[in-house]
């Protein structure tokens, strides 16, 4: 019982015919084979009993086309070129030898020259490194390589970490979060990856799970490639971590940069002020134009939380001074006052009481801050909005009588203020924790 063939039948029976035409002796055209059958790839062999088999059989062929003047058929082209090919025969050689077996059945010459060539380039790409490429085509790979692929090249070698860092940064949006102790999230341009050292971590849609034992240095050294280059613009960038060691290594980060970070939209959750100002200091001033701050009590805090955000040192910054939107979140402010050049603003205050509004003395701090602001709100060229979140309960009626407000009629929550020689209109709209205003 003959074993199927490792070439298609098709091929072998070409490939004999070739080799009987050339005066090969059976084992000399088994040898042949064998080198077919291991160049490119690796295939299975027939042993030399049953490929003798074949060869009996086929040579009768051979004799029957010969005392006929009959040649070779034209699908047996490649497979030609494939065995002079395998034996080192030039490409004229070539050329000539399977021209002499094919008669009018032989390809065209530039037919011929295409199937040679693709074996040339099959042998050189064989003992070909991506390293021996030169640099300006690996430049190119890794310029259009995906996300997975840069961070994944920039750990082979310095020269490929090199190359990778030195792209034009493709990033829009970047975000980084902590969960707990075992997890950290980042976000390039919404394509998720979850560094672990859980590896049961679940499995989510689109998201690649790296896990390892030292995963926070492989998530922060991923996120701090995304910074190295200065040509880096980002749209968003979002940051929630609540973990000291986490939070310090960000800094550690940030602040290693010889430039500061293009961001037109960045929220942090911070566990204290420090922490948000050492971030703000490495943002380009002139680009930011939305910033969230969000308070989140570190999970390492051991309960030295922080009551109230000052935003001292933040107000004297040339970036808060150029921001033009903010929130403070989830924390009580001190003074709306270095807020009052913002176009929108969203807080949160202790207390806005009009008990104390309507005090004899009218010296209560919350209320000299709304009349306060709703001076500068009138009088600026800038503000749109604002919302201020009280943690107590706000008298809305009282608020409406002290600031002169008028009523909207169809509308128990909505006031509006007319400006004096103008034809703007502040509205007011009351509920028991939140004053907003618009202009």
């Amino acid at each position: 019982m003959i074993e199927p063939p490792s070439l298609p039948p098709i091929e072998l029976h070409s490939l004999i015919l070739y080799n009987i035409h050339q005066w090969k002796t059976a084992e000399k055209s088994y040898e042949n084979y064998k080198k077919v059958c291991r160049w490119p790839v690796e295939r299975n062999i027939l042993s030399a009993e049953d490929f003798r088999y074949l060869f009996d059989q086929y040579s009768k062929e051979y004799y029957i086309l010969s005392r006929n003047g009959r040649k070779l058929p034209k699908y047996c082209s490649e497979i030609c070129i494939h065995s002079d090919f395998v034996e080192e025969i030039s490409k004229k050689g070539s050329y000539e030898k399977i021209k002499d077996a094919l008669g009018e059945n032989m390809m065209y010459r530039d037919v011929f020259e295409y199937f040679y060539d693709k074996f040339e380039l099959k042998a050189a790409s064989k003992h070909l490194k991506f390293s021996d490429l030169p640099f300006d085509v690996i430049r190119i790979v890794v310029e259009y390589g995906d996300l997975k692929s840069k961070l994944t090249l920039r750990k082979v070698s310095r020269d490929l970490r090199m190359i990778v860092d030195q792209q034009k940064p493709a990033f829009k949006s970047i975000s980084i979060e902590n969960e707990n102790y075992e997890s950290i999230y980042v976000d390039f341009n919404d394509r998720s990856i979850v560094y672990t050292n859980n590896q049961y971590h679940p499995m989510k849609y689109k998201t690649k799970v790296i896990v390892n034992y030292h995963f926070e240095e492989i998530a922060f050294d991923d996120f701090a490639f995304a910074f190295r280059n200065p040509a880096l613009q980002l749209s968003s960038l979002l940051i929630r971590l609540t973990d000291l060691e986490c939070e310090q290594r960000l800094i550690d980060i940030l602040n290693s940069l010889n430039h500061q970070i293009h961001v037109e939209y960045c929220l942090i959750e911070f566990g204290n002020e420090e922490y948000v100002i050492n971030i703000l200091k490495c943002l380009e001033p002139k680009t930011l134009n939305k910033l969230t701050v969000c308070y989140a009590p570190s999970d390492s805090n051991d309960g030295d939380e922080i009551s109230f955000m000052s935003l001292e040192e933040v107000s004297t910054m040339d970036l808060w001074k150029q921001v033009k939107h903010v929130k403070v979140l989830d924390i009580p402010i001190i003074s709306i006052d270095p807020f009052l050049h913002l176009t929108t603003f969203e807080v949160e205050v202790e207390s806005i009481s009009m008990e104390d509004l309507l005090k004899l003395r009218y010296v209560s701090r919350q209320r000299r801050q709304l009349l306060h602001f709703s001076m500068a709100a009138s009088e600026s060229t800038n503000f749109v909005s604002c919302t201020i979140n009280s943690e107590l309960f706000v008298i809305d009626e009282f608020i409406a009588i002290s600031l002169e407000l008028e009523s909207i009629s169809d509308s128990y929550y909505t006031h509006f203020y007319s400006i004096p020689l103008s034809n703007n209109v502040l509205y007011y709209r009351l509920s028991p924790f939140t004053i907003r205003m618009t202009k």
